[in-house]
């Protein structure tokens, strides 16, 4: 019945919100993956294997990886407005642990930083609600995700010729804002793509599955083309 439904959206939506917190888990990968390059040299097909015996380079690695998959399984249970600002957090774990384990300081705004993101997302765990799907156009739905999807292309290939211009000028804080705002877009839509192509494989029927594996797939392209930028 409805209030059985209820109840599994809800629960849903708790154990999405715990997986998304549990993936930050990968920003103490990256940090691991940072500290472990200091002792190697440039990555390479001649240096990989000493990449490879770096214990703590692919401790790094692993937990980042691990931390990725853990996240995509959240996107499959919450809805991105929610998944996303969870993810942010990564900056919580990332300073907690750069402080404690490597030993770097943190000035009063860092801390205050950290402190509001906490803040965030305790008042998002409080006022958490399920998705009442049965209510969703999915059309439209599938409609925007792909408006957004072509316009983060469009906005990403402006940006490259910004970043041109700015590096012609040799204007270098102008061509690392460009450079971080494509990151950052590509970081967005490829959430977007992901989480609506999650959540229409579960709930979709035959047709709306095809067009959702399409958008999990770009989602995995545009996420996993930020490194580039």
């Amino acid at each position: 019945d409805e209030s059985c439904v209820e109840i599994g959206s809800m629960a849903d939506a708790v154990v999405g919100v715990g997986l998304a917190v549990l993936s930050q888990v990968s920003q103490v990968g990256k940090a691991l993956q940072k500290e472990g390059v200091k002792e190697l040299p440039e990555l390479d097909c001649t240096s990989l294997k000493l990449y490879l015996h770096s214990r703590r380079w692919m401790l790094g690695i692993t937990l980042d990886i691990a931390g990725a998959l853990v996240g995509l399984a959240s996107l499959a249970l919450l809805p991105i407005s929610i998944a996303q600002p969870i993810f942010c957090n990564g900056l919580v774990v990332l300073a907690l642990f750069s402080t404690c384990y490597l030993k770097e300081k943190l000035g009063l705004f860092d801390w205050s930083a950290v402190a509001l993101c906490i803040l965030g997302t305790s008042l998002l765990a409080f006022t958490l609600e399920a998705t009442d799907w049965a209510g969703v156009d999915v059309i439209w739905l599938e409609r925007k995700v792909g408006i957004v999807l072509v316009c983060a292309v469009a906005l990403i290939a402006l940006l490259e010729l910004g970043a041109e211009r700015a590096k012609q000028q040799h204007a270098t804080a102008m061509t690392e804002l460009f450079t971080g705002t494509q990151a950052g877009v590509c970081i967005g839509a490829g959430n977007s793509g992901l989480g609506c192509g999650l959540q229409l494989l579960r709930i979709g029927d035959a047709g709306t599955r095809t067009i959702a594996l399409a958008f999990v797939l770009l989602g995995l392209l545009f996420t996993s083309a930020h490194p580039v930028f």
